[in-house]
């Protein structure tokens, strides 16, 4: 009897193997002369280009430098070509040295040059008017994989040195819900310094939806400022004021503005001091800079109270409107009216003459126990019923109309009329 044997040949399973690459590195200063508190600032563009082989970048040691005490910088970080943050430490708040280590590495092949920027971010308590710079040592700086190796081409690397500024406010904007379609809606937009540099330029940037129309006034820790103490340099979608002196107090900028469509929208914002530029504003806990323009007044009702009058002068036509007013507001209702109109016979009747106004409009069904405000046939931007309402609570409102001695006797009178909620 033959035993047969059986050869069984198996694959033998491997980590594939890459050639080891010889890692040059080279840089580039990014490090500006004034650098922000809390922002993350690039110092140094890395070149890295591997010969021979891929190298895997696994860490990178970098020194801070400077004046400031190594307690004022919080972070240092590496950030790839597409903006991303790959690896960072936190750790360190005695030491100069910062070890960054790369989770999984990062493989520069020898065929693409690629890039690495180290940056840095200050503590918002960090002294001001002092230096930052960063370096790094040649080929010690670099963790590279097994059988690689590092050259850096111009021996040390090293950034210049930055001077720390604090340059902060908080922004925040009111009112946050306006009519649509409101000509000269005013706005207040609020800067609220948290940085210990004085501010100059306040800038303000209105969503597409909204235009500017004009600034109405400027006020500085709570006083208004005449004209002659800051530059207006205006556009059609930005608020731009320049102060004469730069101050670290609260600045308020009124303005108006048309609104449009149903529409939420972002005010952004951004500041400059202290020699530094484009410093966007923070928003703090309850605070906005969105506006939402939404119709706010809707007429649920029309009431005919009064509709024959004796053509004496002093006779009137009364109505009263329900009104819901859709979301929670502070501020004036407003009413533009054309005047009365009648088919049979042709007649009209104006709403006011060179001496007296015929239509009114108020809150109370007690005609001379509130106030009323005159009714023209377009929006007075300054004169409305103010109130404050919500979606829960309909409002209710009444027209009078005086009817003159002279008008047309007729049964066919008839009118239009449109109203907006002008938010305060």
């Amino acid at each position: 009897m033959k035993i047969l044997g059986l050869l069984l040949f198996l694959p033998i399973l491997a980590s594939p193997v890459f050639a080891a690459g010889n890692l040059s590195v080279n840089s580039t200063n990014l490090a500006l002369a004034y650098i922000n508190t809390r922002a993350l600032t690039n110092m140094l563009n890395l070149s890295l280009n591997s010969t021979g082989g891929d190298t895997n970048l696994t860490g990178i040691n970098v020194t801070i430098g400077g004046t400031a005490s190594i307690g004022n910088v919080t972070l240092v970080a590496l950030v790839n070509s597409t903006g991303s943050v790959i690896a960072s430490n936190t750790t360190n708040s005695s030491s100069t040295g910062f070890t960054i280590f790369i989770a999984g590495g990062f493989n520069v092949s020898g065929t693409t040059l690629k890039n690495l920027i180290v940056a840095l971010n200050t503590s918002s308590s960090a002294a001001t008017l002092v230096t930052v710079n960063i370096s790094l040592s040649p080929s010690a700086s670099f963790f590279v994989d097994s059988g690689s190796n590092a050259t850096v081409l111009a021996g040390f690397i090293n950034s210049s040195s930055s001077q720390i500024q604090d340059v902060r406010a908080n922004a925040s904007i009111t009112p946050n819900i306006v009519d649509t379609f409101v000509v000269n809606q005013s706005f207040t937009y609020i800067f609220t310094p948290t940085g210990a540099n004085a501010i100059q330029n306040f800038n303000v940037g209105l969503p597409s939806s909204f235009t500017l129309v004009n600034i109405t006034a400027v006020e500085q820790g709570g006083s208004n400022l005449s004209s002659a103490l800051y530059t207006n340099a205006t556009q059609s979608s930005q608020v731009n004021v320049t102060l004469n002196t730069p101050i670290n107090a609260i600045v308020k900028i009124f303005f108006t503005a048309n609104t449009s469509s149903d529409t939420t929208g972002n005010f952004s914002s951004v500041i400059a001091g202290s020699n530094l530029t484009n410093v966007a504003t923070e928003i703090a806990t309850g605070n906005r800079t969105n506006v939402t323009a939404k119709q706010l007044v809707n007429v649920t009702n029309v009431g005919a109270m009064k509709t024959v009058a004796i053509l004496n002068d002093t006779d009137y036509w009364e109505f009263n409107f329900t009104i819901n007013i859709t979301d929670t507001v502070t501020g004036l209702l407003q009413l533009k009216m054309n005047n009365w109109t009648s088919n049979q016979p042709a007649g009209s009747i104006v709403l006011f003459n060179s001496t007296e106004h015929f239509a009114t409009f108020r809150t109370s069904s007690n005609f001379s126990a509130t106030s009323r405000v005159n009714v023209t046939n377009e929006y007075n931007i300054t004169s409305g019923l103010s109130i404050s309402a919500s979606p829960a609570s309909p409002v209710i409102v009444f027209l009078r109309m005086l009817i003159p001695r002279n008008t047309v006797i007729s049964s066919s009178w008839y009118t239009t009329y449109s109203m907006i909620f002008r938010s305060s």
